[in-house]
């Protein structure tokens, strides 16, 4: 029996941040409701669709839906430049960035084997498996006494610490005054392809027979029953955004705050990707400061390195950036006001296309002159398609803000102007930050876009904003009065 690493309300996942997927969604045709397909996994432009993303993003998108630890992400270590103090753990956890070669036996199944970690190293394998014509998903940890795991596990061990030396390089590399060890393997051995990890190119220990080639699933651990795979309903996948058979865990149930922990969660992973900062983060704060905006596309080439486009100059309230290369994972752009802003209409409008025209592309950042940085990241892609079907850019939308004599536009001045006026309480904000924030958040939930409002907080941790109406308290007329708030998810 295969003991499978999660119950009835099975695993799921963020992205990673993973930062790409090859997938696309970019066709807005009228879906079926009733399709029992994973969104991840369907491809409607043709695109090759990247499994092993899709099977970690799911994973941990579990977690965070179910407030459980499942993939173990909450364990993974940060890592210090230090070569021997980066793999302290609490706990064991999921290495997504070490994975195998994407299978496909004749039966239809498809499945990626990761390693799970603890304190540097592997102790477990385990087999993401998509099922039943790609409509069932499950994970189990394999046998240990079965000759897959035997066979396998050293390979996956040597490739986490080939992954491993790399990251301690790129984290030494972030600091001038630490020189790197002369024998790191990569310095040693330059005819190795040390900038990523490559696929762990798995080995069938059984005898392959013809005409099936394929190779056979190892067994599962045999101290638990077997649980069979759940279906997109269980985690918030479905296809044309149906929530399936499952336990009904899928976004459209979800509260504000609940919808922004996925986008922070893949906010998250992207803004503390070491090679996100170097570079694309790092260049553009150093010129916040500048009085016009400036801003750079960031991607994923298909050896999954990290792409950007040059940095771009605008003007005081614009700037055009262009598309990296690879595949298109999020833009940044910086805001030269001296009172801290949120997105604007257009720069909303503008995420919303690029999630909607590729399946890899995840948001987009504002950075403040004073750091304060805000992001707007994909909670449910299909809601994006659905929303831009019914509240197109044009005529929702003014040459630098929202058409006011539409109901997006008048509800976000509504909630701006409440702030403005003082009617709401800013909360130690400066009222035009309040009222921004507030009222993009409020028109974001209220007509279900697919993407949260985010807030880095001091430690560059992105939280979710969320906003209503309610009576707030006139302190100078003392009385209760319509008006709206905004706080923080925690």
């Amino acid at each position: 029996m295969k003991k499978f690493l999660f119950y009835p309300c099975l695993w799921g996942v963020l992205t990673l941040s993973l930062l790409s997927s090859c997938r696309t969604e970019d066709n807005i045709s009228k879906q079926n409701q009733e399709d029992k397909r994973f969104a991840t996994f369907t491809s409607q432009s043709g695109k090759t669709i990247n499994y092993a993303n899709g099977f970690a993003s799911l994973m941990i998108k579990y977690d965070e839906l179910n407030k459980s630890n499942l993939s173990g992400i909450a364990n993974k270590p940060i890592l210090k430049a230090s070569s021997d103090q980066n793999t302290s753990t609490t706990g064991s956890y999921i290495e997504f960035n070490v994975r195998s070669q994407v299978i496909k036996n004749t039966d239809g199944n498809i499945w990626v084997v990761f390693p799970k970690v603890e304190n540097g190293t592997v102790t477990s394998l385990i087999v993401s498996l998509l099922s039943e014509k790609e409509t069932k998903l499950s994970y189990y940890t394999i046998d240990k006494n079965d000759e897959f795991y035997k066979t396998n596990v050293p390979l996956f061990q040597e490739a986490y610490n080939r992954y491993k030396k790399r990251n301690v390089r790129l984290a030494l590399s972030a600091s001038a005054s630490i020189q790197f060890m002369a024998n790191n393997d990569c310095d040693n051995r330059p005819d190795e392809r040390c900038s990523e990890i490559e696929e762990v190119i798995i080995t069938n220990p059984r005898p392959i027979k013809t005409p099936n080639k394929d190779i056979t699933l190892p067994t599962g651990d045999q101290t638990d029953n077997s649980i069979p795979g759940s279906d997109c309903g269980t985690f918030g996948d479905c296809f044309g955004g149906g929530g399936g058979g499952g336990t009904g865990t899928g976004t459209p149930q979800q509260d504000a705050c609940s919808k922004a922990k996925i986008a922070s969660v893949t906010a998250n992973n992207i803004t503390q990707d070491l090679q996100v900062k170097e570079k694309a983060l790092d260049p553009l704060n150093k010129i916040r400061t500048d009085k016009v905006e400036h801003g750079i596309g960031v991607g994923r080439n298909s050896n999954r390195n990290i792409t950007v486009s040059p940095i771009s100059t605008g003007v005081a309230d614009q700037t055009t950036v262009q598309a990296p290369d690879g595949d298109y994972v999020f833009n940044a752009h910086t805001h030269p006001s001296g009172t801290d802003t949120p997105h604007s209409g257009p720069d909303l409008y503008n995420a919303l296309e690029n999630i909607a025209k590729s399946s890899s592309f995840e948001g987009t950042l504002v950075i403040n002159s004073s750091g304060t940085t805000y992001g707007i990241f994909v909670n449910d892609r299909n809601a994006v398609i659905e929303f831009l079907k019914k509240y197109p850019k044009e005529g929702n939308l003014g040459s630098k803000e929202f058409n006011t004599s539409n109901d997006i536009g008048k509800d976000y001045n509504a909630i701006r102007d409440s702030f403005s006026s003082g009617r709401s309480p800013s909360n130690g904000l400066a009222e035009q930050t309040a009222g921004m924030e507030a009222a993009l958040s409020y028109v974001i939930q209220k007509y279900n876009m697919g993407v949260s409002i985010l807030k880095a907080d001091k430690n560059g941790n992105f939280k979710g904003i969320t906003a209503k109406a309610e009576k707030v308290y006139d302190p100078v007329n003392k009385e209760y009065k319509d008006g709206y708030s905004s706080n923080l998810c925690n």
